[in-house]
């Protein structure tokens, strides 16, 4: 005996579900609920000793998600009679007859109501009359009978089509159900037959490599060697399938690690050194004609307004930085890259920018060009003396510009320096300047130290 009446959600208790509830399917079903209201209500069963609640769902998940998103209090629902048991086969019968069910979620359902039944009522046979009232075979007596065989397959409970389904149901790793949920994989029956045949280590391989490479096809060819391959070669396809779910999970760190490590090697196999810093320029040359060669190419040159090249590599904006805040300082009387370069490989031994890979060469430059701009012009990067506005980089150099200019030596007594940058920059609170307002104070000073040294 069922019953229909409006009940709060707040009432309802949602127990573990075969299906998850996904949030795009839910905010779909809230719109057409919006527009035409809850054209079939849910189906819960009165179990007023529940913790949580006063009665346990069904089926209607999705809907309820619906409402929520929807801000309604109350759902309608049919309040039926049955046990747990009972429940989940309302539960899988409601959502098999659902047009939207993908092969992977029909195969669970499929599956989970013939466990469920046998549980409850024996073993499924032919011609136990006890057990006829079961879907599917009430389904299979049917399409025998003239039931359109078209739509049994189509709702996944033909003879063949179970076959099938208990086939994915039954071999289907959870790793690969997790990674396909949601893709049109998941509704691919022939490729999930093709996946439940394999090995269960198989299967989670090709679960983490379809994570990174969403063509199957190239997934699978990543964890299953093409047949009648030499020995060797399916000894390296079984290393690049150990490396693939290796590096899946591998952190961040140990990524970048292990990016370091291969190229210190690819340079160890070229030219016998792993650091381009200790290569002659007809080494690394060698290094750039392999890379070449293997289908490496740079990028395009990336130029200024004025049709020059800017410099390229890791840390180039980090130097260029220091050097024009040194020219600005008039310690260094060239701005322009060359004279740039020709500093890094003074210290590096490096011909450009671009070949300052590691951090290490890179420091090499870095420290001793602000150890250069601390020497001549006292500037303290990473001391702020107890001032908040000299945290900023830009802040630091302006000031030792202020001194130069003016032979002011108090943070506290600025001779005009705080009027002199609410005039350049609009600010009147020196902790109020942005980046760009302390580069537009930089510049101005610089000309005027670079004019009174002419």
């Amino acid at each position: 005996m069922a019953e229909f009446k409006r009940i709060l959600i707040s009432d309802v208790v949602i127990p573990e579900r075969l299906r998850a509830v996904e949030e795009e399917h839910a905010i779909a079903i809230a719109q057409s609920i919006v527009e035409h209201g809850l054209i079939n209500p849910i189906t819960v069963r009165s179990t007023p000793n529940a913790k949580g609640g006063k009665y346990t769902l069904v089926a209607g998940a999705h809907r309820i998600r619906a409402e929520q998103i929807n801000e309604e209090a109350e759902i309608d629902a049919m309040i039926v009679e049955g046990d747990k048991a009972e429940a989940q086969l309302i539960e899988i019968t409601e959502n098999l007859f659902r047009n939207e069910l993908s092969v992977i979620d029909r195969a669970v359902f499929v599956q989970s109501y013939r466990d469920i039944w046998e549980q409850k009522h024996g073993k499924i046979e032919k011609g136990r009359p006890g057990n006829r009232i079961n879907l599917i075979q009430l389904l299979e007596d049917e399409s025998a009978g003239g039931f359109s065989k078209h739509v049994a397959d189509r709702m996944g409970v033909s003879v063949p089509a179970v076959k099938r389904l208990n086939m994915i149901a039954q071999n289907l790793h959870p790793d690969v159900r997790a990674a396909v949920r949601g893709t049109p994989i998941a509704d691919n029956q022939s490729a999930l037959l093709k996946i439940a045949k394999m090995e269960p280590q198989k299967q989670r391989q090709t679960a983490i490599a379809f994570r990174t490479e969403r063509d199957l096809k190239k997934a699978l060819a990543l964890v299953d060697p093409a047949p009648k391959l030499p020995k060797a070669q399916i000894e390296q396809a079984t290393l690049l399938s150990r490396l693939v779910t290796a590096w899946e999970d591998a952190s961040e760190e140990t990524r970048n690690q292990f990016l370091a490590h291969t190229y210190r090697a690819k340079l160890a196999r070229i030219t016998g050194k792993q650091s381009a810093k200790d290569m002659t320029e007809t080494e690394r040359e060698k290094v750039l004609t392999v890379f070449r060669n293997e289908g490496f190419r740079p990028a395009p040159a990336a130029r200024r307004a004025d049709g020059r090249q800017k410099l390229t590599g890791k840390y180039v904006k980090k130097l260029q930085a220091l050097w024009i805040a040194a020219w600005n300082l008039g310690i260094v009387h060239d701005r322009h890259d060359k004279a740039l370069i020709a500093f890094v490989k003074r210290q590096t031994g490096l011909d450009h920018t671009r070949f300052l890979v590691y951090a290490d060469d890179a420091n090499s430059a870095i420290g001793a060009l602000k150890g250069w701009i601390k020497r001549e012009a006292g500037v303290s990067y990473g001391n702020t003396n107890g001032q908040e506005w000299l945290s900023a980089d830009g802040a630091k150099v302006a000031w030792a510009q202020w001194k130069i200019l003016t032979g002011a030596t108090s943070l506290i007594v600025r001779k005009g320096f705080d009027a002199e940058v609410a005039r350049l920059t609009g600010k009147t609170m020196l902790q109020d300047v942005t980046g760009a307002g302390w580069q537009a104070v930089m510049n101005h000073f610089g000309e005027q130290i670079r004019a009174g040294k002419r």
